[in-house]
């Protein structure tokens, strides 16, 4: 399973191999799967008045983040094969 360290780890940024191109999707999986989480947990507690298109905004911002990490997961599954 993806953690920090995957995030921290530059050595494949311009990694051209399978194996490199694996560890630089998985390093996209956990930023993304990083970004859900602390845009969850806005939503959970978005209270404040704001901009009234606020909510459907932060709505269309998680969509996009979980879009994402299926997009890398899926690349994650072909460069496996």
């Amino acid at each position: 399973m993806p953690d920090e360290r995957d995030i921290l780890d530059e050595r494949d940024d311009d990694a051209r191999d399978d194996a490199g191109l694996s560890r630089r999707l998985q390093r996209v999986l956990v930023i993304q799967q990083k970004v859900t989480r602390r845009l969850n947990a806005i939503a959970s507690v978005w209270n404040a008045p704001g901009p009234p298109d606020a909510p459907r905004l932060l709505a269309d911002l998680i969509s996009e983040a979980q879009a994402a990490i299926a997009v890398a997961e899926d690349l994650q599954r072909q460069t496996r094969s």
